[in-house]
C-alpha cells in the first residue's frame, strides 16, 4: 500500500487548521506594519495568508497520510521565512515570529530533528526574500507591530494548547 488513503486527511492537518490560519494572518499584519512600502506587497502577502491554509488541507487530502502534516508545516517554513525578510529582519518583528514558528510549529510537531528541517525552510524562504527587501535589523517597531506580536505570540500558545489536548484526548480514546 503506497501509504494514500483518498479523501482522508491527517488529524495534524485537520487540527493546524483554524490555527495557521489566524497565525498566518497576523503575521500577514506584521510584515505590512514594518515594510517600507506596505501597498507595494499587502496583495501577495494578504494573498498568501488567506489562500495557504486552504490549500495546506487540500495537500493534506492528497499527500501520504503520515507524511501530510509535516510537508505542510515545512511549507509553512518557507512561507514565513519569506514574511520574515519582507519585514527586513527586524529583531522586533521577526523574532516573535520565529519563536513562535520554531518552538510551536517544528519543535513539538516533531522534536528536535525536524526543527533542524524546519529552520532549513525558514532558510529558504528568507534567502527567496532577499532580492524583495530592505535589510534592516534595528528597525524601531510601531505600537501595532508590538500589539500584533503579542497577539501572534498569544494565539500560538493557545494554539500549542489546544493541540496537546486534542492529541491527548485521541491518545486516551485509543486504549
Amino acid at each position: 500500500m503506497s501509504g494514500r488513503t483518498k479523501g482522508r486527511v491527517h488529524p495534524l492537518v485537520t487540527v493546524s487548521y483554524w490555527p495557521r490560519t489566524a497565525s498566518l494572518f497576523l503575521i500577514g499584519l506584521i510584515v505590512l506594519s514594518v515594510h517600507p512600502e506596505p501597498e507595494s506587497v499587502v496583495l501577495p502577502v494578504m494573498g498568501v495568508a488567506l489562500i495557504w491554509p486552504q490549500l495546506a488541507h487540500l495537500l493534506g487530502r492528497h499527500l501520504p497520510v503520515r507524511r501530510a502534516p509535516f510537508h505542510v508545516i515545512l511549507m509553512d517554513g518557507v512561507l514565513i521565512g519569506l514574511a520574515v525578510g519582507l519585514t527586513g529582519f527586524s529583531l522586533f518583528a521577526s523574532g516573535p515570529i520565529l519563536l513562535v514558528v520554531t518552538g510551536f510549529w517544528f519543535l513539538m510537531m516533531g522534536g528536535i530533528r525536524f526543527l533542524l528541517q524546519g529552520l532549513v525552510s525558514l532558510a529558504v524562504g528568507a534567502g527567496a526574500s532577499l532580492p524583495m527587501t530592505t535589510l534592516n535589523p534595528l528597525a524601531e517597531p510601531s505600537g501595532w507591530t508590538l500589539v500584533l506580536c503579542a497577539i501572534l505570540t498569544t494565539v500560538a500558545v493557545y494554539a500549542a494548547g489546544y493541540l496537546v489536548n486534542d492529541t491527548t484526548r485521541r491518545l486516551v480514546a485509543v486504549k
